[in-house]
């Protein structure tokens, strides 16, 4: 006869979170997937704790953010964005339902910057990387690339960023370079800092 599962039984909210982690460069960070967010909701809904914030240190944001109900992600990222320090953007990836949430919490009909909104959830941001796959074709994060860049600059709360990175295939900066009138990324590496 099996036995039934008890609260003891049930591995705590912040083993379950650590089991969703990535290794990138030397850091772990957690991936805002559709698993990690489904094991994150009762954190965020307020129904368990999390004894360690250090978990939400180091996140990551890819494409498979896409996958998760943009109002699940939105309500995850207000709750751990601000123990954020070190932020990891993987392109591809679109933000638009993530701004449509942002927006009509606002009550604003005009569609925003997505990244302007996403970034005000990490206040205590210190180090920023936007990270392009070589294998990825370039015109699928010029967009991205613009937004966020865009979003860095007008972050009136920017002076706790010490760094705002990239790395990829010059010709997504070359992109970005021709399509802005004005700004510092120089294309001379695959690492930039700006």
């Amino acid at each position: 006869m099996p036995r039934r599962s008890t609260i003891a039984d049930k591995p705590e909210l912040d083993d379950l979170l650590l089991s969703t982690m990535v290794e990138h460069n030397g850091h772990k960070y957690l991936p805002l997937s559709a698993p990690t967010i489904h094991k994150l909701s009762p954190y965020w809904k307020g129904a368990k704790p999390i004894a360690d914030m250090k978990l939400f240190e180091c996140i990551m944001i890819t494409k498979e953010v896409n996958a998760v109900h943009a109002d699940h992600v939105v309500a995850a990222l207000k709750r751990i964005g601000q123990h954020c320090h070190h932020l990891l953007v993987v392109a591809p990836i679109q933000t638009t339902e993530l701004g449509n949430v942002f927006n009509r919490e606002a009550d604003n009909v005009s569609p925003g910057n997505d990244w302007c909104r996403i970034l005000e959830c990490f206040p205590n941001l210190k180090q920023l990387m936007f990270i392009h796959p070589i294998d990825v074709p370039t015109e699928l994060s010029r967009y991205t690339y613009f937004a966020l860049h865009a979003a860095v600059a007008n972050r009136q709360y920017a002076q706790g960023l010490e760094s705002f990175g990239y790395n990829g295939p010059p010709g997504v900066l070359m992109n970005f370079a021709h399509n802005t009138t004005n700004t510092t990324t120089t294309v001379a590496s695959s690492n930039t800092m700006t």
